[in-house]
C-alpha cells in the first residue's frame, strides 16, 4: 500500500465563505481566513501552486460556532486540542488516534456530538454541519480534503485524460495488470467507485484472479486481507487500515479512473475483507467482505 500523503483537490472550507487575512502561499506565514466571529482558519498546505489551501487548521474561541455547507468532497477531520460539538445530517464514526485498534464509536445524525482532542472522523460528501466550541478554552481542529463524486479527475494525482481520438500506443496508457491472470481458476470482476467496492460474483476459493476496474473519478487501490474481524472494524489510524496488523494476501495500487489492474491469490476457506486503503476511503465505506466455504 502506498504511504504517500492524502490526495487533495481543493480548499476544505466545505463551501463556507471566508475573508482572507493573510498573504498567498509565497508568504512565509500560512494564510489565515475568518470564517465566522471567533472562528479562524489557517492554510497548512497547498497543491499545485494553488492560491487556496488544501489542508486547513481551524481555531475556535470559547463559545464560537460556524455552519458549514455540504460539498462534493470527503473530509477527514481531526481534533488537535480542546473539544468540539459537531452536528450533521449523517451518522459519523469517531476514532481514537491514540488507540487505533479500538472500534469507532457512533455519533448519531442530527445530534450535538462531543468530539475530544485526539479523535478523528470522516464526513461524507454532501453533508452540511454545525461546529461549536462550548468550552472555556480554545479548540483547534485540522481538516484535510479528498475529492468525492463528480470531482475533476484531472486534479487527482496519477489520473490522466486520453487525448481525443487517440487509439494508438502513443495515446493514453492502456489498463495495466499487476500480474497476468491465472490460466485456470476463477475470475472475479471488482468495480470501485466513490466510495464503494462491488464484486460481480462470490469467489468460490482456490486460485482467484481479481480484475479490478476503477469506475470512479479519483485514484483507488484494492487490498485483500484474511481476518475474523467484521469488514467495518479493521484496525485504523488516521483514516487508513493498519495493514501490518492483518494477514494481507495481495493488492493493486494506483488504479487510475477508467483503468483496470489484475492480480491472483489463492483463497482457502475463511473470511476475507477487500478495501481501498487510500486515506479516508475505508472509513467512508469502501470495503466488502468475502466468505469462502
Amino acid at each position: 500500500m502506498r504511504r504517500a500523503g492524502i490526495t487533495l483537490a481543493a480548499l476544505l472550507l466545505i463551501g463556507a465563505p471566508v475573508t482572507v487575512l493573510a498573504q498567498s502561499p509565497s508568504s512565509s506565514e500560512p494564510p489565515s481566513f475568518e470564517m465566522a466571529p471567533g472562528v479562524t482558519a489557517q492554510g497548512l498546505a497547498f497543491v499545485g501552486g494553488s492560491q487556496e489551501p488544501a489542508i486547513v487548521r481551524l481555531r475556535f474561541d470559547p463559545g464560537a460556532s460556524v455552519d458549514v455547507e455540504g460539498s462534493s468532497e470527503i473530509s477527514l477531520v481531526t481534533i488537535d486540542s480542546g473539544a468540539l460539538t459537531v452536528s450533521t445530517n449523517v451518522d459519523l464514526t469517531v476514532y481514537s488516534a491514540s488507540d487505533p485498534a479500538a472500534a469507532g464509536r457512533n455519533a448519531p445524525a442530527n445530534t450535538d456530538n462531543a468530539i475530544q482532542a485526539g479523535e478523528y472522523f470522516v464526513v461524507p460528501p454532501g453533508a452540511p454541519g454545525h461546529l461549536s466550541n462550548p468550552g472555556t478554552a480554545e479548540t483547534v481542529m485540522s481538516i484535510a480534503n479528498l475529492p468525492g463524486p463528480g470531482a475533476d479527475a484531472s486534479a487527482s494525482p496519477g489520473a490522466s485524460a486520453a487525448p481525443e481520438g487517440s487509439g494508438s500506443p502513443t495515446g493514453s496508457a492502456a489498463p495495466t495488470s499487476a500480474s497476468s491472470p491465472a490460466a485456470d481458476g476463477q475470475q472475479v470482476a471488482a468495480s470501485e467507485t466513490e466510495f464503494a467496492i462491488t464484486l460481480a460474483s462470490a469467489p468460490a476459493g482456490g486460485p482467484t484472479t481479481f480484475n479490478v476496474k476503477n469506475d470512479g473519478t479519483i485514484d483507488h487501490e484494492f487490498v485483500i486481507v484474511r481476518t475474523d474481524l467484521p469488514e467495518d472494524q479493521l484496525p485504523q489510524a488516521n483514516g487508513e487500515v493498519i495493514e501490518d496488523q492483518l494477514e494481507s494476501l495481495g493488492e493493486v495500487e494506483d488504479v487510475a479512473p477508467g483503468t483496470s489492474k489484475s492480480f491472483t491469490v489463492s483463497l482457502a476457506p475463511g473470511h476475507y475483507v477487500v478495501f481501498c486503503n487510500i486515506p479516508g476511503h475505508y472509513p467512508a465505506g469502501m470495503h466488502e467482505e468475502i466468505t469462502v466455504q
